[in-house]
């Protein structure tokens, strides 16, 4: 399985540009948020994020004027949720300032600085030990970034490290800074999922068909059927909330059918078998499973 080690870099500057109102300040926190959870909801993600900064961002949020009260949650709350299951790089830091001298080259001035975040110093020394099947990105939340522009165009950041007792290493730590570009970065790195066509256990014409099994409501022998799906499976996510038999598995919903379908994970070759959430709890729509009634 693929891991996606994704870090979290929030604005700490230039926030009160585009926010005036608490009607703006609850749809910037809404974009991070769908944002966040995009990261969080894909298969094999771990997020990471930087307690200092985070602090900075929600005190800079508190700071501005006018905002009012707010009726549900504070910024604060709101990321402390979002981050709920990640990971605060600091407490574990693995780069070591005194040791070591990092630069960036910014591809903007043609030479080489030295004033940028932390977080790409610990992201170089995390890339530098993953395996094969591992990868990093930085997620750098609306382009705080000062030298942004070629940065960006190139999706990528070259950081140097050089020191007394090592040759000097460069790294290109691979970044984003929207859902749009998040999306890209995971569609082109995960493992391709491969769906299972002739298992019959959910069709409920098939002579395999479990009764009691949640039904698969399309004939799997037809080739746009199988075609359908397999889209529903490229962009099908998982829930990490959960982190037991859910974050194996993939969700999806299908607008022809009305209904959540889910891909249950098979084998370490990425394949999968799918079924539409005809039980569900309550019998209200939802995306989860209603394991009792599938019992029956």
């Amino acid at each position: 399985m693929n891991i996606f080690h994704i870090y979290l870099h929030f604005p700490t500057e230039g926030i009160e540009q585009n926010i005036h109102s608490e009607e703006d300040i609850q749809q910037y926190l809404n974009d991070i948020t769908i944002l966040i959870d995009r990261a969080d909801c894909e298969k094999g993600v771990e997020l990471y994020y930087e307690g200092t900064n985070k602090d900075n961002f929600v005190s800079n949020l508190a700071d501005i004027a006018d905002l009012g009260s707010f009726d549900l949650l504070t910024p604060e709350t709101t990321l402390n949720i979002l981050l709920q299951y990640a990971e605060n790089w600091e407490e574990t830091s693995q780069f070591v300032q005194k040791d070591f001298i990092y630069k960036v080259w910014d591809l903007d001035a043609q030479q080489v600085i030295g004033d940028f975040p932390c977080m790409l110093k610990e992201i170089f020394e995390k890339q530098a030990a993953l395996s094969q099947n591992e990868t990093s990105l930085y997620l750098n939340i609306g382009h705080s970034f000062p030298f942004r522009r070629a940065y960006v165009a190139a999706s990528f950041i070259p950081i140097m490290k050089d020191g007394k007792a090592i040759f000097p290493q460069l790294i290109n730590i691979e970044c984003v800074t929207d859902f749009e570009g998040l999306e890209k970065w995971l569609t082109e790195k995960r493992q391709n999922r491969l769906l299972n066509t002739t298992d019959g256990r959910h069709q409920e014409n098939n002579p395999a068909y479990i009764s009691g099994k949640s039904p698969l409501l399309y004939d799997l022998r037809i080739v746009e059927n199988q075609s359908h799906l397999s889209e529903l499976l490229k962009t099908a996510i998982s829930d990490q909330r959960e982190r037991a038999q859910i974050s194996k598995d993939l969700i999806n919903y299908d607008s022809q059918k009305g209904k959540y379908i889910w891909f249950e994970n098979e084998n370490a070759h990425n394949q999968y078998h799918c079924y539409h959430l005809a039980y569900t709890r309550h019998h209200a729509q939802s995306h989860e499973r209603d394991i009792l009634q599938e019992a029956k």
